[in-house]
Parts: structure tokens; sequence; C-alpha cells
């Protein structure tokens, strides 16, 4: 199993939520012009081809991220003992419910939770140039989500190339909120791994702060597919302005609705 930059394995069972946490913070991430512009739901070519003041806002935004760009990561490894009718039974006594759960990680030997942030600097620098310079927040919001994104993304490969030198694969990430419930999805996935470690809580409605911070589950072993995208999950589906960007980076092959 992947270790200190990669995947930490299950731990024993004596061992708290803490103890079998692993962080990582030193994640490098590069996001491009036309994905921020892609991101604020424009036209790359367009707005290049009319010299919009957008690619300046933009170029500007990218610039100030620099330093405010915190990306960290915490994750754990639980084995599955077993599945009771649409709950996927873990060790500890943990379990994991809901019919789209069971169906995509019942072939799983573990199931891998992550919590992944970029910090609070960036959204809160967006918010406090909101008033002053709208563009420009909007702008660095943007940066932010493809950020994040591409922080999962990261995260998913790092997490495949170090199963495949084991023979194991890995399915597709579930996230909390599309068609896994939000409230008991996040509550299940925090109870499994200990995102305090990064920074990373629940509020009373189940939303994690910072904002710009995202959750998912991973299954993994040897009989384990990752077919479709997990924005076949979403409610959102083609209405997301992400999906592109995401399918295209993961080379997914996209389910027809």
């Amino acid at each position: 199993m992947p270790t200190a930059g990669g995947v930490k394995p299950a731990a024993s069972a004596g061992l708290s939520r803490r103890e079998q946490t692993t962080v990582r913070a030193d994640w490098r991430l590069v996001v491009d012009l036309d994905d921020v512009l892609q991101a604020e739901g424009g036209d790359p070519g367009r707005i290049r081809a009319r010299n919009s003041s957008a690619l300046a806002v933009a170029e500007r935004a990218l610039e100030l991220s620099g330093q405010l760009l915190h990306a960290a990561v915490a994750w754990r490894f639980v084995p599955v003992v077993g599945q009771r009718h649409e709950s996927l039974l873990l060790e500890q006594a943990c379990r994991l419910t809901g019919p789209v759960v069971v169906e995509h990680l019942q072939a799983a030997k573990q199931v891998g939770a992550f919590v992944c942030t970029i910090g609070p600097e960036l959204e809160d620098q967006a918010s406090a140039l909101f008033a002053e310079d709208p563009a420009l927040a909007v702008a660095l919001d943007a940066v932010g989500s493809v950020a994040l994104q591409r922080l999962a993304h990261s995260v998913r490969e790092a997490t495949a190339l170090e199963m495949g030198r084991t023979g194991w694969q890995v399915g597709v990430a579930i996230s909390p909120g599309a068609s896994w419930g939000l409230e008991i999805g996040q509550r299940q996935l925090f109870a499994l791994v200990e995102a305090g470690l990064i920074g990373v809580s629940l509020n009373n409605s189940s939303l994690m702060q910072p904002k710009k911070s995202t959750s998912f589950v991973l299954g993994v072993g040897p009989d384990m597919t990752s077919t479709g995208s997990p924005c076949d999950l979403c409610d959102l589906r083609e209405n997301c302005r992400y999906r592109k960007l995401y399918e295209s980076e993961n080379d997914c092959d996209v389910v027809a609705q």
C-alpha cells in the first residue's frame, strides 16, 4: 500500500481515528488561465480573440493566488467487512449508507475517506475584494475552484498509481451532496477521517469550512472498476460548468443520461 507521500494502509483497530489519519500538505497545483476563464463561465477562445478585459483580470487573480493557496489533504483507509441492505459495513463499527454507496463500493476491499482543502485565505481575500473590485473577486474565486478540483484530481491519481503497484484498482470518487445525501454522507465520511488536522470542519448544515474544501470516498481493491465519472452521480450533471474540465483531465467516458 502507499505510504508517506501517498496512501496509508488501513491501520490497527486499536489506534484512534486521529492516529490513523494521514496528512499531506506539499501538493503542487498548476492552474491554467484558460481553466479560470472557463470556470467563470466564459469561452477562453472568444475572450482572447476580443482581447477582453476579463483576460487581464484572470491573470491578476492567478498572480494573487500564488500566496493564498495552501493545499492540504487528510485521509484514512478502512477495511470493508460486509454489506447489509443499503449499508457498507466497515471495521470499528463504521458504515456508509445509501444505494449509490453500496452500488459503487460493494467490490471494495478497503474504502478511503478523503478531505481536501486549499485553506481559507483565498476565499477570505475574494470576499474582502468584492466591494471594491467584484470582477477580480469572482476571478479569484474561480482560481480557487479550479485549484481545488486539481487537488482532488491529484489525490485520486496518486492513489491509483500506488494501488496499481499492488494490483489493486481505484473506483469512482463519491462525494456527499449528490446522489449520496449531504448530511448523512458528510457525517459518515467525517467519522472516518480526522479532518480537523487540516483545519476542515462541518457546520450545522453539514457544509465544510473553509468553503474551498471537498470530500469523497474511494473504493480500492483487485476487482474495482472506475468506468464513468463522478459527474454522473451529481444532480447538476450537464448544467455544471466544471464538468467538461473534470472529464477532460480525467479522461472519463461520459455516461449518457
